[in-house]
């Protein structure tokens, strides 16, 4: 067998040009393979970044957390990390109806809230910063932008803040039904000075009204400040994030930690506890969209849960399984045409290798043994040129980009000026 192997060797040899062009098949096959893996991993790298910045690097957000229980989730060694936060109270000022609506039994309301992060929630947790800087002291305060053009950064801010809780710390929530029984008599002056703006983080939950029966939707504005988790006082709001944020652990840690069977466990976005088995759960909670789902189940049977990122995973899984397919099935054509040419041209060699005594098996190794070592030559330059070559495209991207910036920036201020000139 190694007579063969040698002969097979010396026949590479021989036939350079043809060994030569085999070769350089498998190198350009492995390197655009290569490529294209990495090009996947730069891009969902990417992705997962850009949407932590946006969404925030956390799984599921409990509400209304008694602070007693911090401990609880702070022994859970499922959790990986904890960003804490706490509504300071309301600004009473603030507190308004908002929109029309023909329907009686439906109020509207937009109130402003003033949340303390820790120092690590406001690090991880998404908040864009437009002008300024982080609150640094509980004395500092960040606001959104569009709420008052005229709150300047540096200036400062005096509010009059209701803060009336129940029995469990949560705050009460700011019906202007009763908000002059709450407020009467009470003064609860803190002063802040504004450091830096940010975008609007506002959301809003539906109440009902036990005294009235009607359904109040409370617009929430945020305004944040800094603070330790020892002086906050009342609930808090918890961030978290799982060791492993797959979408059946996601769902299996929640409802766990809620107290609910995980049947019972619904994946949608929660607002308020208003269905039969979120008043069971200890908590309210909701759910972030960095939830890694499983495609084809969700596809399938789970299609609520589609979104704007989901949408772009499977887009870019679609590309890349394309792209990988597409290079494969190219470079095993490609490939096996260039054996078959090898073994046709070697059927006089292989005869005489017969005619002395060797075995099929014999010539079928030999076959694979030119392959393999055709093969290890081929993809560990390939793998090498693939890195090289994707570094050099990113680069060059880089720089691209930043050209057509550029260009089209100042050529749009250039336009511009011959418009208003």
């Amino acid at each position: 067998m190694k007579i063969i192997n040698k002969m097979i060797i010396n026949d590479l040899r021989l036939n350079k040009k043809r060994t030569v062009i085999t070769i350089i098949g498998i190198i350009l096959a492995t390197a655009l393979l290569t490529l294209v893996a990495i090009m996947y991993s730069s891009i969902k790298k990417t992705l997962d970044i850009n949407f932590i910045k946006k969404k925030g690097d956390f799984n599921v957000e409990f509400l209304n957390v008694p602070k007693n229980d911090l401990e609880i989730f702070r022994c859970n060694r499922k959790i990986d990390k904890i960003y804490v936060t706490s509504p300071i109270g309301y600004i009473k000022d603030s507190i308004k109806e908002s929109g029309n609506t023909n329907d009686t039994n439906h109020l509207n309301y937009q109130v402003t809230q003033i949340q303390a992060y820790t120092k690590e929630a406001l690090d991880k947790l998404p908040i864009k910063l437009l002008s300024g800087r982080m609150p640094q002291n509980e004395n500092e305060i960040i606001i959104p932008k569009i709420m008052n053009p005229k709150k300047e950064i540096g200036n400062e801010m005096a509010f009059d803040i209701l803060d009336d809780r129940d029995e469990k710390g949560v705050l009460v929530d700011p019906n202007p039904i009763y908000i002059d029984e709450k407020i009467k008599g009470k003064e609860n002056i803190k002063k802040y000075t504004v450091v830096g703006l940010m975008e609007s983080r506002d959301y809003q939950f539906i109440k009902e009204d036990s005294k009235s029966d009607k359904f109040i939707t409370y617009q929430i504005s945020n305004y944040i400040t800094l603070a330790n988790e020892s002086s906050m006082a009342g609930a808090l709001d918890l961030y978290v994030k799982y060791n492993d944020g797959s979408y059946y652990n996601v769902e299996q840690n929640t409802s766990s930690i809620l107290g609910i069977g995980l049947d019972d466990y619904s994946s949608n976005e929660h607002n308020m506890s208003l269905t039969k088995m979120e008043r069971s759960a200890k908590y309210s909670w909701r759910e972030n969209d960095n939830v890694n789902l499983p495609i084809i189940q969700t596809l399938l049977f789970e299609r609520n849960r589609i979104n704007g990122r989901f949408l772009e995973v499977i887009f870019w899984h679609v590309c890349a399984i394309l792209a990988f397919s597409i290079i494969f099935l190219l470079s095993v054509v490609c490939i096996k045409s260039s054996f078959d040419i090898s073994c046709s041209e070697r059927i006089k060699l292989y005869a005489i290798f017969r005619s002395v005594g060797s075995t099929k098996k014999q010539i079928k190794r030999s076959v694979l043994f030119e392959a393999i070592l055709v093969g290890i030559i081929g993809t560990l330059i390939g793998i090498f040129i693939g890195i090289v070559a994707s570094y050099i495209l990113s680069v060059i991207y880089i720089y691209l980009l930043a050209f057509l910036y550029y260009f089209f920036y100042l050529l749009f201020v250039s336009l511009l000026d011959n418009f208003i000139l």
